[in-house]
């Protein structure tokens, strides 16, 4: 039986790198990736990083063969714990008009991995 898609908006599987904090309360970054994304929120893969539904994240979305990148900031929404990762679903917040172009942008790549340069 095939499952139906829920979503309203289309998603993305290019593979992000995201650097992330705690909304003005840390000066260290933590690292994890996505390959599931819209303009509306990421579905991202980390380690075990202590975080909790409700908190605010600072995001930085990075392509990671180009120097593509967005920041924003984002609240979580759920988390669900595997024995080697962490699952993370955020939704983001006040995203400005520039940086949701960028998101788009950022959506729309498709990067060579050996040269570095956007396959057309």
């Amino acid at each position: 039986m095939p499952v139906l898609e829920k979503r309203k908006v289309e998603r993305s599987n290019n593979i992000l790198i995201v650097s992330f904090r705690q909304f003005r309360e840390s000066h260290e970054y933590f690292s994890g990736i996505t390959n599931n994304y819209s303009n509306q929120g990421i579905n991202m893969q980390t380690g075990h990083v202590e975080h909790k539904p409700g908190e605010v994240l600072e995001l930085i979305l990075k392509h990671p063969y180009s120097e593509l990148s967005v920041e924003t900031e984002g609240e979580i929404v759920w988390i669900a714990d595997g024995w080697y990762q962490r699952t993370t679903g955020i939704k983001f917040k006040n995203m400005d008009h520039e940086a949701d172009n960028k998101l788009k942008g950022l959506m729309s790549k498709t990067i060579n991995a050996e040269t570095g340069q956007e396959n057309k």
